[in-house]
């Protein structure tokens, strides 16, 4: 192992967290994309969440259970108790009952939009700084580089810095999860204790509670425990200790799961989580949703940010395995090395190996959010200052590009943000007779739409009508996947509701309709992005 003679200046992560405040201050106050026009229904999902729970505190909704709608698919804990944190914040002091509260900020949502994003932007410029701190003492050059590998991934920038979401809250974890490594697998003498294993299963449940393929940690960490033994780090008594104390580690943390999923400790959510994400994984996926008259194949190639990710995994992975081949004959080294090693290179492999089935880049956050463990890695291990030096200027360089492309998405999505607010406004413009509603169809951009869906999460039904309709007395929702419009609690055929107008996604022909909007001499209109079926006579 190396040591440098000088370490690297705090004045150096005080420039770095200056960019990344810049950057959301530029997309935030100056970009200004408002909460219901995002395409990725992170606005829906955090205000769902934050009702949702506010109603379990403070209502005590389904006798003490949290009762929120497929509550298990997506555990998404960190998310939710962030979005009810900023819904709760918004109000001050006031103590606004949850009903009132949640129509108020409903209708006005950019007091609680700006509380989110200071959460994600204080999260992980928090990441940031300890990613630095870490890497401090190897000198300027591998601290800029640990520290801006964090950013070198555009989806990072998006979640980790200007909106919250599941992401959201894999820059922290990481930085968690590297400093949970470091002092078990990636110790450099003496054997961990009993509390570092322990709390190794419980940041990999943390991990866990933020999306379904975070798991993959927890499972490349027990492959790292099993290196440990194999190459002599650990004998095989010190593996099976540090196994079963990483394993009450995961069940504690299952236990504060299960409480705030299912509202007390009755494990229901916690074992159709289980049993569901297997399926997921396992099973045969279905890319296809219920759309406009034909289903919807989500579909894409591999984008740029994949690309870049992928090269920076090749590289770091091609750097490991040259860094233990080279000093194969130094089992001192091996030992201390090979087990993070493992942990990380299993990380990134499963990484793409989910992206795969799930062509997502939300899926490749986690891979992203360990770039720096790996960047730390090379840097501990390789000699020489002119190699860190070589390393840190493409990583920064990567991140710049990231933070710039992100930039550039957002102002796009402002340009569809603009284009759909001159549709909405010549639809609310067109006349209603008394009793008449507008249907708004799934992944239509308004308000009109969004605020309903945000409404399903909260978990109680009453609040659709109870909400809903005070907000938007005349506007429902057309669910894609039942063909039905839901109307004071019950679910209604077309052919029942005195609908007038018909919002959905695209231009769309007749015969991409959904079938109960086909025929009966409906009028189809383009407007910007959307179509508007008005109703036939």
């Amino acid at each position: 192992m190396i040591q440098q003679a000088k370490a690297a200046p705090m004045w150096l992560i005080g420039g770095l967290a200056a960019l990344v405040v810049m950057s959301w201050a530029y997309v935030v106050f100056v970009v200004d994309l408002a909460y219901w026009y995002h395409g990725n229904e992170f606005a829906e999902l955090t205000m769902g969440y934050a009702i949702n729970i506010d109603q379990w505190l403070t209502e005590s909704i389904g006798k003490g259970r949290r009762s929120i709608l497929n509550n298990y698919v997506s555990p998404a804990l960190p998310h939710q108790l962030s979005g009810w944190l900023a819904f709760r914040l918004a109000d001050g002091v006031n103590f606004t009952k949850t009903a009132d509260l949640a129509t108020a900020t409903l209708n006005d949502p950019s007091r609680v939009f700006l509380i989110q994003r200071l959460l994600v932007l204080g999260l992980s410029l928090f990441a940031l700084s300890r990613l630095f701190i870490l890497a401090r003492p190897l000198g300027a050059s591998a601290a800029l580089a640990v520290a801006a590998a964090l950013f070198t991934y555009q989806p990072n920038w998006e979640y980790g810095v200007f909106f919250l979401d599941d992401p959201s809250f894999g820059p922290i974890a990481g930085a968690l999860f590297t400093l949970a490594l470091l002092s078990t697998l990636g110790r450099s003498q003496g054997e961990a204790k009993a509390r570092d294993w322990l709390w190794l299963g419980f940041v990999g449940i943390g991990a866990y509670s933020i999306k379904m393929h975070y798991i993959a940690w927890l499972l490349a960490a027990g492959g790292g425990l099993v290196a440990a033994v194999l190459v002599g780090r650990l004998t095989w008594r010190q593996g099976i200790g540090a196994a079963l104390w990483i394993l009450l580690g995961v069940v504690l943390g299952l236990e504060i799961l299960a409480l705030f999923l299912d509202g007390k400790f009755t494990h229901r959510d916690i074992m159709k989580m289980l049993s569901f994400h297997a399926s997921i994984v396992f099973g045969a996926e279905t890319k296809n949703l219920p759309g406009a008259g034909q289903d919807q194949v989500f579909s894409q190639t591999l984008p740029y940010q994949a690309g870049i990710l992928f090269f920076m995994v090749v590289a770091i992975g091609s750097g490991m395995t040259l860094a233990l081949f080279r000093r194969r004959s130094d089992m001192g080294f091996i030992r201390r090395t090979l087990p993070m090693a493992t942990v990380l290179l299993l990380v990134y492999a499963s990484g793409f190996v989910m992206f795969l089935k799930f062509p997502s880049l939300k899926y490749l956050v986690s891979t992203a959010a360990l770039l720096p463990a790996g960047v730390y890695w090379l840097c501990h291990c390789w000699e020489g200052a002119r190699w860190q030096q070589f390393l840190a200027l493409p990583v920064m360089a990567f991140a710049l590009i990231a933070g710039l492309g992100q930039i550039g998405e957002e102002q796009e999505r402002k340009a569809v943000e603009n284009r759909m607010r001159m549709a909405r406004q010549d639809i609310l413009a067109l006349p209603l007779a008394q009793g008449e509603f507008r249907l708004w169809s799934y992944r239509v951009l308004t308000p009109e739409y969004n605020i309903r869906l945000a409404l399903q999460w909260s978990g109680d039904r009453n609040y659709d009508a109870l909400v809903g309709d005070r907000v938007l007395p005349d506007d429902r929702e057309y669910n894609v996947w039942k063909g039905e419009v839901r109307i004071n609690r019950e679910w209604h055929r077309v052919t029942q509701v005195p609908w007038r107008y018909a919002v959905f996604p695209g231009q769309l022909a007749e015969s991409s309709l959904p079938q109960p909007f086909q025929g009966g001499g409906h009028r189809i209109v383009h407007m910007g992005d959307v179509s508007l079926i008005e109703r036939g006579n």
